[in-house]
């Protein structure tokens, strides 16, 4: 699933989404992965209101994804890091994530 909105609603709605796919198809059943990157990528902030979702999510089996490019501009524009979701890992590019899922038969969803 992608996130590149900074939108509170947005977060949620894919955080929802993810939740639901969880419940439809059983967590054995589908595997869900959750990218974000330019603005999407404050969902993954430490500090975020979603964070505790966010650590449930992951007890369930949802990886979340940050993009390595929009970190480095975040830290550039902050002038520090950002501190990030522990559960969030860190690939070079969102972009380049969602198409190498893709090129592996995932669907990709942006609610």
């Amino acid at each position: 699933m992608q996130i590149s909105d900074n939108d509170p609603t947005k977060q949620t709605l894919v955080l929802n989404v993810a939740s639901n796919l969880l419940k439809h198809y059983g967590q054995d059943k589908v595997d869900v992965e959750i990218v974000a990157f330019g603005p999407g990528l404050r969902l993954m902030f430490k500090d975020n209101a979603n964070s505790a979702r966010i650590e449930g999510l992951t007890t369930s089996g949802v990886r979340f994804a940050a993009c390595g490019n929009t970190l480095t501009k975040m830290t550039k524009a902050l002038g520090r890091a950002p501190e990030l979701h522990s559960s969030a890992g860190i690939v070079p590019g969102g972009a380049v994530r969602i198409i190498d899922l893709q090129n592996q038969g995932y669907k990709v969803l942006k609610p």
